[in-house]
């Protein structure tokens, strides 16, 4: 529902480049879908970016980069993969492997080959 009581559909056609600037909060809401299509996508954020789904879907005809200064997470319930400028930390089921300069520790397991 938009405010002042519009109820058309509202197309804008910028020929060269459209600006919309807030001095406040903006959202865009939609009850179906929100769909973008163009040759690049960009967000920036001064502070923090999120996004929240119950299931978030990528794919890629080429690479996914991920670049941070500090560390990168995945995890999945107890299960997660750091990893930090110079080591790489993987813990599943209790046990943490460790690889960094000292080389390869598992702690609260074995290394077994098979």
């Amino acid at each position: 529902m938009c405010s002042g009581g519009l109820y058309a559909d509202l197309h804008v056609l910028g020929i060269k480049k459209l600006g919309v600037m807030l001095q406040s909060q903006g959202n865009i809401s939609t009850q179906k879908g929100l769909y973008t299509h163009s040759q690049t996508l960009s967000f920036q954020a001064k502070d923090s970016t999120s996004i929240e789904s119950d299931s978030i879907y990528m794919n890629t005809q080429s690479d996914i980069i991920h670049t941070t200064s500090n560390q990168i997470t995945h995890q999945v319930g107890d299960t997660s993969i750091t990893t930090k400028g110079d080591s790489v930390i993987i813990k599943a089921g209790g046990v943490e492997v460790v690889i960094d300069s000292n080389g390869l520790i598992v702690k609260g397991g074995e290394v077994k080959s098979e």
